[in-house]
């Protein structure tokens, strides 16, 4: 399993750590646990992705969004890529500017915890 979905602040922010090579079912798996978590929180619910050790996902922007069915989620607030990645980095802007999602790109989880600690001042997001 090249992933892990936990809560970062309870019922506030998720944090995905995403490592390896993910298929589609991966994926799928991810957007089912980061759905669970987006319900049981407390609006705005904000997603810290950890994809600094991934290797390989599927590259059909269609075929993420369309697993990706947590991003229509009313209680979704920012979404934090920890990447250096340029393709990855691409194809969320491309999936931002489809659905209006609020997303940011950082180097370190510091860097995206300091940055949602700004944008929501009722986060308690240290790393």
């Amino acid at each position: 399993m090249p992933y892990e979905v936990r809560w970062h602040q309870e019922n506030r922010t998720v944090l995905q750590r995403i490592y390896g090579e993910v298929d589609a079912d991966d994926l799928v798996a991810i957007a089912d646990a980061t759905a669970a978590l987006l319900n049981e929180g407390m609006p705005a619910v904000h997603i810290i992705a950890d994809l600094s050790q991934l290797r390989r996902c599927p590259t059909s922007i269609t075929k993420v969004r369309a697993s990706l069915h947590y991003l229509d989620n009313p209680a979704l607030g920012w979404t934090m890529l920890v990447t250096g990645n340029v393709l990855v980095h691409f194809m969320a802007d491309i999936i931002g500017q489809a659905t209006k999602l609020r997303v940011s790109q950082r180097r370190t989880l510091e860097e995206a915890a300091t940055f949602l600690d700004a944008q929501d001042a009722t986060l308690i997001t240290g790393v």
